[in-house]
């Protein structure tokens, strides 16, 4: 339990950006870095701690596994996408000291984003904002990887149960999508729709879905994919006809 412990407790609480002056060059180079980690660093420990709990897991009873599923999704929930001028970003909630404009720091910058403010990159420290992205990025994947392992680990012993479908990543994806454009489903952020379909689905080619795939496939479907959902839409209207 150390292993998972320490692996949250650096998920979770490690927030801060700081900058660490390089003094071989007398203060000119700036290295910022998440709490004691660098990029470099916070990479390489979570590798570490992912390759002991490989191990970890498999030990643990089923009502841990539960729980560690049940944590993995409260994690997740901290991370959000957003776009800059059409680059994307995902950033951790909870950010502080990393500063873009005139003194505004990473929450700022979200909510901007949220509420609708135009954002121009070239009004944000570039620096700052991109080493945030790569910190947040490198936590949720980890957390992905963690949570890939438990399904792979639960479906080996029963203990989840998704729904199985005959579509695939693409076609559901879009199914969703345009179930969400036509505002039939209530959703805070399309991040948690993501989540959802990946933790409750499977599809005929994969019994575990990352929720990146999904939303890569959300957001940019493929022409098989909207070939298929036209072909389901017209099968679901003749369905329809014989229900009348």
């Amino acid at each position: 339990m150390d292993k998972i412990n320490e692996f949250f407790k650096i998920i979770n609480e490690y927030k801060l950006i700081d900058i660490r002056y390089d003094e071989d060059y007398a203060g000119s180079t700036l290295d910022y870095v998440l709490n004691d980690f660098s990029v470099e660093e916070l990479q390489v420990k979570l590798n570490n701690l992912y390759n002991d709990l490989k191990y970890v897991v498999v030990q643990q009873s089923e009502n841990v596994i539960k729980q560690l599923g049940i944590d993995i999704t409260e994690a997740k929930k901290d991370f959000n996408y957003h776009s800059i001028e059409g680059v994307e970003y995902v950033f951790q909630k909870g950010i502080k000291k990393a500063k873009y404009g005139s003194g505004k720091n990473i929450r700022q910058l979200i909510q901007d984003i949220e509420e609708g403010v135009h954002i121009e990159l070239e009004n944000v420290k570039y620096k700052e904002v991109e080493t945030y992205h790569l910190f947040s990025e490198i936590k949720l994947n980890f957390l992905d990887a963690l949570e890939n392992l438990l399904l792979l680990y639960s479906s080996n012993t029963h203990i989840t149960n998704k729904l199985k479908t005959k579509m695939s990543v693409g076609d559901l994806s879009l199914l969703f999508r345009l179930l969400n454009e036509e505002k039939l489903i209530d959703i805070d952020n399309n991040t948690d729709l993501y989540r959802f379909i990946a933790q409750n689905f499977s599809t005929k080619q994969s019994e575990n879905i990352s929720d990146k795939s999904i939303k890569n496939k959300f957001l940019s479907p493929d022409n098989t994919a909207i070939k298929n959902l036209n072909i389901l839409l017209v099968n679901l209207r003749q369905q329809l006809k014989k229900i009348q």
